[in-house]
């Protein structure tokens, strides 16, 4: 390798003002994702784009702007095992800025989720030059500056735990038939246990099609009682 320019792309907002990248990922695949800042005439706006590992093309792109209209800006993201991206920000609520977290579809950016925290403090929660972490168990940490109630900064850690889909089980001549609806283009763990308590172990790891619709039979399901659940890669 000799470091050769694969490509390059530059993008300017529709204000033709400021524009600052604060982060960027890259998925398994070698796509890359960017967040930053984007000036909307106004104020700033949360802007997060995705291109193609191949020729950089732009995928998808999002703009967000928060509910006081005023200053948004990625500053942290990470992408997980399906390719789907979670993006950190700042985000004014109208008196200070709270934590912004949301999740963006691999495929189109489609939002799956997003959340907003304002400290104890109801003061300004900072997380510029701050980190996200995804783990491999549908948890998503995020780590910033938060106003306590002492009116001092604290540090913060927040941890979201992502919903899984819940499944339904039942019995045909072939087996145990389960369905659940997943994210199209995501990967779930089918998993099975004795007991409630576990031990659990994988016996499938379907992904999603366009409908979201997962279908699939236990073919050898134990003697007795047989629990199920669904987990992430």
């Amino acid at each position: 390798m000799d470091g050769a320019l694969l490509w390059e792309n530059r993008y300017k907002g529709p204000a033709n003002k400021q524009e600052i990248a604060w982060a960027v990922a890259v998925d398994s695949d070698g796509n890359v994702f960017v967040t930053g800042w984007s000036d909307n005439e106004t104020n700033a706006d949360c802007y997060t784009a995705k291109y193609a590992a191949s020729n950089g093309a732009l995928v998808w792109d999002k703009r967000y702007n928060g509910p006081a209209d005023g200053d948004d800006w990625g500053v942290a993201l990470a992408a997980d095992k399906n390719g789907n991206v979670v993006v950190m920000a700042n985000s004014f609520n109208g008196s200070n800025n709270d934590f912004y977290t949301a999740k963006y579809a691999a495929a189109d950016g489609a939002l799956l989720w997003e959340k907003r925290y304002d400290g104890p403090g109801n003061g300004d929660e900072w997380t510029e030059g701050k980190g996200i972490a995804l783990g491999s168990n549908g948890m998503v940490a995020i780590a910033g500056s938060s106003m306590g109630i002492s009116g001092t900064t604290d540090i913060a850690t927040i941890a979201y735990w992502e919903n899984l889909p819940p499944l339904s089980a039942t019995s045909v001549p072939a087996g145990i038939h389960l369905q659940f609806s997943g994210v199209a283009g995501n990967s779930y763990h089918i998993e099975r246990a004795p007991a409630s308590t576990g031990p659990w172990s994988i016996i499938a790891t379907p992904t999603a099609p366009l409908q979201g619709l997962i279908e699939f039979t236990d073919t050898n399901p134990p003697t007795g009682s047989s629990f199920y659940r669904t987990s992430t890669p």
